[in-house]
């Protein structure tokens, strides 16, 4: 049985929802809710441009913002366990979200898989940064500092794992990297 967003009462809110987020399902007659996404218009930057942008420097900032909740967090008394699975909350939730904006739900075996990979190392790693904060009174400048230096890792598995070398100019890359990790020694000595 087919159920139209009317009968449900959704029409009037779809008003309130800003335009950016009109593609959402419940803004749309029932039968465009399993389209594909509109397109965006077209931008005056480049796709590497944007790349850089929405994934590295927005990213930088909100990373950057969010080591100063980790300390926050973590010095309130919380077990490692609820402050993973706070997080993971707020994950699903933005996952459901994104999901419902770009209206996809598909997962492939495989992607389920390194997606499981990634949990548990990511979350691994989110529970030695808090111990460190919360038990060993660590400071999250050097903490950070150091953990970023992962740049030096994931540079060296995309150029050769990933075959990322014949895309981008392999020394400028290492150089930056090795730049980072020098800067991550000097900021855990600080």
């Amino acid at each position: 049985m087919k159920i139209h967003p009317k009968r449900l009462g959704l029409e009037p809110l779809c008003a309130f929802v800003p335009l950016p987020l009109r593609p959402l399902p419940l803004c749309l007659p029932f039968s465009h809710w399993r389209k594909p996404a509109a397109v965006l218009s077209p931008s005056p930057m480049t796709d590497k441009q944007l790349s850089l942008l929405l994934g590295g420097f927005i990213p930088a900032v909100l990373f950057g913002i969010v080591a100063v909740f980790q300390k926050v967090v973590n010095r309130t008394g919380i077990g490692v366990g609820p402050y993973l699975m706070g997080i993971g909350l707020s994950i699903f939730v933005m996952g459901a979200l994104f999901a419902l904006w770009e209206r996809d739900f598909a997962v492939p075996a495989r992607a389920a898989i390194f997606m499981a990979l990634f949990g548990f190392l990511w979350s691994i790693s989110m529970a030695c940064v808090a111990v460190a904060l919360k038990r060993y009174n660590g400071q999250i400048g050097q903490i950070v500092s150091i953990y970023n230096m992962n740049t030096m890792v994931t540079v060296v598995i995309g150029l050769v794992v990933l075959s990322e070398w014949k895309n981008v100019h392999p020394a400028k890359l290492l150089l930056s990297a090795t730049l980072i990790t020098v800067g991550g020694i000097l900021a855990a000595n600080a």
